[in-house]
């Protein structure tokens, strides 16, 4: 017998555990959170393609690469603080 996962028991488990975990929030303002974490999911990836783009534009360490595209962040209004940030360059 087999004791592997499938991927829709695995999917069905997830599903349920997400259900338990946002308990009685109206789906309505369920959304409030998507979207949230939506922003988040793109502006990481924004950021790594500046950092990508950096690096092989300039010629830039990944650490150095990482710094320049938090000062262009920072001259558009955001925040980024790196060593919040998992450095896949490390």
């Amino acid at each position: 017998m087999s004791n592997q996962l499938t991927l829709e028991a695995l999917e069905s488990w997830l599903w349920e555990s997400a259900n338990i975990l946002r308990g009685s929030i109206d789906s309505s303002d369920f959304k409030n959170y998507i979207f949230g974490l939506l922003f988040l999911k793109r502006f990481n990836d924004v950021f790594e393609e500046r950092v990508v783009q950096l690096m092989k534009d300039h010629d830039l360490s990944g650490r150095e690469a990482e710094e320049e595209a938090q000062i262009d962040a920072r001259l558009n209004g955001y925040l980024v603080e790196l060593g919040l940030r998992k450095a896949e360059s490390e």
